[in-house]
């Protein structure tokens, strides 16, 4: 650490700062003693806040390390705080979460239309969750959102339970008269979901029509899909194990089997950082591409061309596991392929201004920029890629949705 901090950020752990020598008793009494007046309140406020930002457990509140500087600010005021336990602080940010709570809901309930996002995934450790997100304008025509369920998915994934588990929420937050659009992904269980949505809330008494769309990542995601699937004949293995037991002879499958020979031996890691940094190269850990994260196989790529000599320097003792010059020069054209897809994902993905507008254009810029690829390297030709993104648009009903929003909100 001290030379850390000596190379990196220039400090003398051995001689202090100028001013530091004064940072004791006289700048603690100065500061605490005569202009801020010590409030409990605050202290467990501002320990929570900590907690949540730093996504720290209750328990760390008890941890010795902190005590420490606890006790060491403690001694240099005149004032003694005294820090709780760690179940009173866990009771602490449940009264924050709960008060935290009816704010949201009093501002929700103020607003005439809310739109939704909603997604279900499972963990790592095969624990299944469903998250709802509030998008609304506020008076001053600044786009505001909030996470307003984060809660186990207990039943099976069905249209009919998670259209259940969405119409609660919002009911037990009276927040059913605004319900405006639903946003969710194209999976199987989330093609009725509209109808089941109807459903319940016609049992609560809440007639009005509303609408769902489409994730337009998720169409993206499909359409790369397709295109690694039938065009490139690489499909995404999902199984990092079944990755490093198969073989293939084509550039992107042989790819999987490099980046995975590195990430499974601890040896070749060392080397291939070792190599990054002999070469300048930046020392970058392979990554894999995943089925259901999104441009992750353009990432693959990208990152293994940045590191492309470093990786055949650490290969180069592995011969049953190399990729040719023309292996790279297909990856890279396939890196081409796939960047139109992150580009317009990535901007129709924002979060801080609106993306509807951005939908259809950003689908016929996509359209054409494929229509006029020509690839000759056992690729799908442009005309198949072509059908591939305008079938998974055209099954989308993007276009009858953005004309009934269009009625509605007129």
């Amino acid at each position: 650490m001290k030379r850390h901090l000596a190379t990196r950020h220039m400090i003398d752990m051995q001689s202090p700062r100028r001013g530091d020598a004064q940072f004791s008793g006289d700048f603690m009494n100065e500061h605490f003693h005569s202009s801020v007046q010590f409030s409990a309140d605050k202290l467990r406020y501002l320990l929570v806040r900590m907690a949540v930002d730093c996504k720290l457990p209750f328990q760390f509140i008890e941890s010795v390390s902190f005590r420490s500087v606890v006790d060491y600010l403690r001694s240099c005021t005149p004032r003694k705080a005294v820090l709780p336990s760690s179940d009173t602080f866990c009771r602490q940010m449940l009264d924050m979460y709960e008060e935290k709570s009816l704010q949201i809901k009093a501002i929700l309930r103020g607003q005439r239309w809310i739109s939704y996002t909603a997604d279900l995934w499972t963990s790592p450790w095969k624990v299944p969750y469903f998250a709802i997100t509030a998008h609304w304008i506020n008076d001053e025509w600044k786009k505001k959102e909030v996470i307003i369920a984060f809660n186990r998915a207990e039943d099976k994934h069905t249209g009919e339970n998670i259209a259940r588990m969405l119409v609660d929420t919002l009911r037990d937050m009276d927040l059913l008269k605004s319900f405006f659009t639903i946003t969710t992904d194209n999976a199987s269980n989330m093609l009725n979901i509209t109808h089941k949505i109807q459903e319940a809330m016609m049992n609560s008494g809440i007639s009005h029509s509303i609408h769902r769309m489409f994730c337009i990542g998720h169409v993206f995601n499909l359409a790369v899909q397709q295109i690694l699937h039938a065009g490139i004949n690489s499909e995404v293995n999902q199984n990092e194990e079944s990755i490093s037991e198969s073989t293939s002879d084509k550039p992107l499958v042989k790819l999987r089997l490099c980046l995975t020979r590195i990430r499974f031996s601890h040896t070749d890691r060392d080397h291939l950082h070792e190599f990054c940094v002999r070469l300048g190269l930046p020392a970058l850990q392979p990554t894999l591409d995943v089925k259901t994260r999104w441009n992750s196989t353009y990432d693959m790529i990208e990152r293994a061309l940045k590191m492309k000599a470093a990786i055949e320097l650490t290969l180069a003792s592995h011969p049953t596991c190399r990729l040719t010059d023309n292996d790279w020069r297909f990856l890279e054209k396939t890196m081409l392929v796939l960047k139109p897809f992150k580009t317009f994902t990535e901007e129709n993905s924002g979060s801080q201004y609106a993306t509807l507008n951005l939908v259809t254009a950003s689908f016929v810029i996509l359209r054409e920029g494929l229509e006029k690829a020509v690839f000759d390297m056992g690729m799908l030709r442009s005309k198949d890629l072509h059908i591939n993104i305008s079938y998974q648009w055209t099954t989308s009903s993007v276009n009858d949705e953005l004309l009934s929003i269009a009625a509605r909100s007129s």
